[in-house]
């Protein structure tokens, strides 16, 4: 598999985020050093960073200002305050807007360009 020359970053860092870490690293689809990870758990995020080397940081605006491609790897009760949190960090990249309901039948729009 052709490695991807981007940075991917994770916010939510539990299960479903490792999952697709482990699967990305061990497929060499990306290098442990261009994979972030936030979580409100710092003890999970050394978890994680021990296990597999990734960069993390408890501000998930650091994860979105540092990557290429955002994967929000949280439960749908706290999708609304992360995508709000970011949308009001300042950040320069263009960012996610609150979700009222998404409607998975259609694309979703890119996060940012």
């Amino acid at each position: 598999m052709k490695q991807l020359n981007k940075k991917v970053g994770f916010i939510g860092a539990g299960n479903m985020a490792e999952a697709m870490i482990n699967g990305i690293i061990k497929s060499a689809l990306c290098k442990p050093d261009q994979i972030w990870a936030s979580d409100v758990r710092s003890a999970r995020l050394s978890q994680l960073e021990a296990r597999y080397g990734i960069n993390t940081s408890e501000k998930n605006t650091k994860v979105f200002d540092s990557v290429d491609i955002l994967v929000l790897a949280v439960k749908p009760q706290h999708m609304d305050e992360v995508l709000d949190g970011l949308s009001k960090a300042g950040s320069p990249k263009p960012s996610p807007k609150p979700s009222r309901g998404l409607n998975l039948s259609s694309p979703l729009p890119p996060v940012s360009q």
